[in-house]
């Protein structure tokens, strides 16, 4: 009996670690989807509040190129309405420790916050704030994996 105690109290040691790893969701590949949101920008030279809704547009691309572990990287790029680039940028991120939450740094201007909902959508929060023209805009986008 002494000599089962021991043998038993290490395996549910081992097994505890083991159940405590966590696998942070793989999100490499193309992400395809809409924003909608406020902000405030200049309109005929005067800072004017503005409500974006570019919901059904599909004008967001976030690529992630690569991912290890927490970490992961790619470039994002938004169209306008006509499809047009409007802005092309590459970005950082990280995921909160386990966690599906996410933190994006981008490499020209700008922040978001996400949350992986499924393997097959992301909900990105970006915010950006221009303090030598006093515009800032808060956007949901709301990504879905491109098969």
């Amino acid at each position: 009996m002494k000599k089962i105690v021991p043998a038993v109290l290490l395996l549910l040691l081992l097994s505890a670690g083991t159940a405590l790893a966590f696998d942070y969701p793989d999100i490499t590949g193309r992400w395809i989807g809409s924003s909608y949101g406020h902000g405030n920008t200049i309109m005929d030279d005067r800072n004017e509040f503005v409500v974006y809704d570019g919901r059904g547009l599909n004008n967001i691309v976030y690529v992630v190129h690569g991912q290890d572990g927490r970490i992961f990287w790619g470039r994002k790029t938004v169209h306008n309405p006509k499809g047009d680039v409007m802005i092309e940028e590459n970005f950082s991120g990280v995921f909160g420790r386990n966690s599906s939450e996410f933190h994006i740094m981008e490499h020209i201007d700008g922040s978001s916050s996400g949350t992986a909902i499924s393997p097959d959508q992301l909900e990105i929060i970006h915010m950006d704030h221009h303090a030598e023209d006093e515009t800032s805009v808060l956007l949901i986008y709301e990504l879905s994996r491109s098969k």
